[in-house]
C-alpha cells in the first residue's frame, strides 16, 4: 500500500508523536487521526495488510534483520549513517546528527 517514502515517513513521523506524546495513544481514533495528517487512510492501509500479509510480514522480517545487524533492538531504535540511536531521549540526538549532514525541514 505503502509505495511512497515520504508518506511512510509522514505516517511514522505523525504516529511516533502520538505514541510518546499521548496518553492511550492506541485507543480511539489516534493512529487514524495521525494517518490522515500524513495523507494516508488506516482504514485503506488494514485491507491491504489483510489481503496480502506475507508481504507485509516480509517487511517487518527485513526490518528486525537491519535492526539486529546494526547491533540494537527494541524501539525507538533509528540508525543513521551506521550509527544507532536507542531510545526516546535520543531522537533529539539524531536529529542534531542528520543536521550536521545537511538535514533541513520541508515545507508542508
Amino acid at each position: 500500500m505503502l509505495h511512497d517514502d515520504h508518506l511512510e515517513h509522514r505516517l511514522v513521523s505523525e504516529s511516533t508523536f502520538h505514541a510518546f506524546g499521548t496518553e492511550h495513544w492506541h485507543q480511539g481514533s489516534h493512529l487514524a487521526d495521525a494517518a490522515v495528517r500524513a495523507g494516508l487512510d488506516l482504514a485503506a492501509l488494514d485491507v491491504a495488510i489483510a489481503e496480502a500479509p506475507g508481504r507485509y510480514d516480509a517487511v517487518i522480517a527485513e526490518n528486525q534483520r537491519a535492526l539486529e545487524a546494526a547491533g540494537h533492538w527494541g524501539v525507538p531504535t533509528m540508525v543513521f549513517a551506521g550509527e544507532p540511536f536507542f531510545g526516546q531521549d535520543r531522537i533529539e540526538l539524531l536529529v542534531w546528527r542528520m543536521r550536521q549532514h545537511g538535514l533541513r525541514a520541508r515545507d508542508r
